[in-house]
């Protein structure tokens, strides 16, 4: 059975008698960053310049996966941070940006968040 990734954060599940020998690698890379990220990792995320789609990568440090995302920037206008469609998560999302940033799904509807204030929200994978 080949490796594959879980749905919802993406870590690496090792197919059995895959990786004989070497599977410390992957389980300290899912268990040491990827766990870690998810319960109480903080991306920043600039919206000066334009709205900010959140990486999600399988396997790999990722903004989607973060606990928390930290919103900058002085973009003059109101601005989205997308996270994944499909995936349910919960996010801890400050906005020190200096204008409202919406956040939300690509397809979905989302939360806007004043500027100073700090949201706990959750992702059903469609709306936030």
């Amino acid at each position: 059975m080949a490796s594959t990734y879980s749905p919802l954060l993406r870590f690496e599940v090792i197919g059995n008698g895959e990786q004989a020998n070497t599977w410390g690698t992957t389980t300290d890379t899912n268990i040491g960053t990827l766990i870690e990220q998810s319960i109480a990792g903080m991306v920043t995320v600039d919206v000066t310049g334009d709205d900010h789609t959140l990486t999600s990568r399988n396997g790999a440090s990722d903004e989607a996966r973060q606990m928390m995302v930290n919103v900058t920037g002085t973009p003059g206008d109101v601005r989205s941070v997308f996270c994944p469609d499909g995936d349910t998560k919960v996010y801890v999302v400050v906005n020190n940006a200096d204008d409202v940033v919406t956040f939300a799904t690509v397809s979905g509807t989302g939360i806007a968040i004043p500027v100073g204030a700090a949201k706990f929200l959750y992702c059903d994978g469609v709306d936030v």
